[in-house]
């Protein structure tokens, strides 16, 4: 599935604020995040993170609706506009789930070091790809892919 970051495209403080351990930042400081923090956006069916993902990353939904599946087979869905859609999602690591865009979303990543310091990260944040070999990460930007 394509996923792409739109250069020059960031989240609004406005949404950054809404968002659970975010919501605590000074406002300097949620400017600052927003400023290095690239919007990304995935179409329906993509894998936004895999069962067993370790990165160090949190996931935060801004628009759109995804849904969580669980190696037993549960599956749970979550909105951005739902309470559980402003907390990190499936934040233990490694991953417990699987998340899947079931609309278009758009969304953000951001380092749990970083968001646990109440800090913005002092180089933008890293974009992943993950394991899966059919997924493929555009972005003609300044930001590292790894």
């Amino acid at each position: 599935m394509l996923q792409t970051v739109i250069p020059d495209t960031h989240p609004t403080t406005t949404q950054l604020a809404r968002l659970q351990l975010l919501d605590r930042l000074e406002p300097e400081a949620l400017a600052a995040l927003a400023a290095v923090t690239p919007l990304q956006h995935a179409p329906r069916g993509s894998v936004l993170l895999d069962l067993g993902e370790t990165d160090d990353h949190l996931l935060y939904l801004l628009e759109g609706e995804i849904e969580l599946q669980a190696a037993d087979g549960g599956t749970r869905h979550i909105r951005h506009d739902e309470p559980s859609g402003q907390v990190p999602i499936a934040r233990l690591r490694p991953s417990r789930y699987r998340v899947v865009a079931k609309t278009p979303v758009t969304y953000v990543t951001l380092p749990a070091d970083a968001v646990a310091a109440g800090q913005p990260p002092e180089t933008p944040p890293t974009i992943r790809s993950t394991k899966s070999s059919n997924r493929h990460l555009l972005a003609a930007t300044k930001w590292k892919i790894s």
